[in-house]
C-alpha cells in the first residue's frame, strides 16, 4: 500500500505529485480544498514514505487504484502534476474515475521528450546522475521568479534508480518511439471528463495527442510555469473546485 494522507470531507480528490516530490507538495492546495473536498494525497512508488516497487507509470496507476479501493472512493477525481499528471491520465484510461485533472503533463509525445533528455541520457544512466538531473531541473525552474526557486527546489529529492525506472522508455530514442503508439492509444481511450492545464502552448505533436482525447478540456495558462499550482495555489485550488462542481452538469451526474 502506498503512503497517503486523507484530509477533509466531500467529493474525493486523489492528488499525485511530480517526479522527485512527495505528497507534502499538495499541502498548499489541500489547505484550501479540504473544507469542501476529501483530499487523498499519495506518495507515488519510490517517493516519500512509499516503497520502490512499481516505479513506472502503469504500475504506479495500479498502486494508486489499490489506495482508492482501500479507502472505498467510489468516484474520485484524480489530480496529478507533471509525472503525476501522466499517471493520472493513465489511471483515467484504465480505471475510469469520475474525472481527471492533469496539471502540465510533461511529454505527451514521448520521442520529443526523449530528444530533450538525449544530451543528458548517458550521465543520467551513470555516476554523474545528480549533476545531470540538476541541469534538467534548472531548465524547469528557469521561468520561476528567483525568490521562489529555492522553496520549489527543496521539495525535489530525486533518487537515481527511481528516476531511471520512470524514465526507462525516455532514455533511449528507440524505446520512446516504440512506447508512443500504446501510450497515445491509452490516452485516446479516456472517456471520463478530463481537464488539462498547460503552462505553455503544446507543441504540434503534443497537440495532436491531446486532440485524440475526445473528453478533454485543454486550457493554456500562458505566463505560468511548470509549477503553476505551487506558485499560485489559490487560483488552482479554485479551478479544481470549480471543475469538480461542474461535473454535476456532465454525463454521470455528481458522482461521489
Amino acid at each position: 500500500m502506498l503512503a497517503y494522507s486523507d484530509t477533509g470531507d466531500g467529493p474525493s480528490l486523489v492528488l499525485l505529485h511530480g517526479l522527485g516530490g512527495d505528497r507534502s507538495r499538495w499541502e498548499p492546495l489541500v489547505d484550501r480544498l479540504a473544507s469542501h473536498h476529501r483530499c487523498v494525497a499519495i506518495d507515488l512508488p519510490g517517493h516519500g514514505e512509499s516503497g520502490d516497487e512499481g516505479c513506472d507509470s502503469l504500475s504506479a496507476a495500479a498502486a494508486v487504484h489499490q489506495v482508492v479501493r482501500h479507502l472505498g472512493l467510489a468516484s474520485p477525481t484524480i489530480v496529478g502534476h507533471s509525472l503525476g499528471a501522466t499517471i493520472a491520465l493513465i489511471y483515467g484510461a484504465v480505471y475510469g474515475p469520475r474525472s481527471v485533472v492533469a496539471l502540465d503533463p510533461v511529454g505527451l509525445y514521448l520521442p520529443d521528450l526523449a530528444a530533450t533528455l538525449a544530451p543528458l541520457a548517458d550521465r543520467l544512466r551513470g555516476d554523474d546522475f545528480d549533476a545531470a538531473f540538476a541541469e534538467w531541473e534548472a531548465d524547469l525552474l528557469a521561468p520561476v521568479p528567483e525568490d521562489r526557486r529555492a522553496g520549489l527546489q527543496a521539495g525535489i529529492r530525486p533518487r537515481a534508480e527511481v528516476v531511471r525506472s520512470y524514465w526507462s522508455a525516455l532514455l533511449d530514442a528507440t524505446d520512446a518511439e516504440a512506447t508512443q503508439a500504446g501510450f497515445a492509444a491509452a490516452l485516446a481511450g479516456i472517456t471520463c471528463p478530463t481537464l488539462v492545464l498547460l503552462a505553455d502552448p503544446p507543441s504540434e505533436r503534443d497537440a495532436a495527442v491531446l486532440s485524440e482525447l475526445a473528453s478533454a478540456t485543454v486550457e493554456v495558462h500562458e505566463g505560468g510555469t511548470h509549477f503553476l499550482h505551487l506558485l499560485d495555489p489559490e487560483r488552482y485550488a479554485r479551478r479544481i473546485a470549480d471543475w469538480v462542481a461542474g461535473l454535476a452538469t456532465m454525463p454521470g451526474g455528481e458522482g461521489e
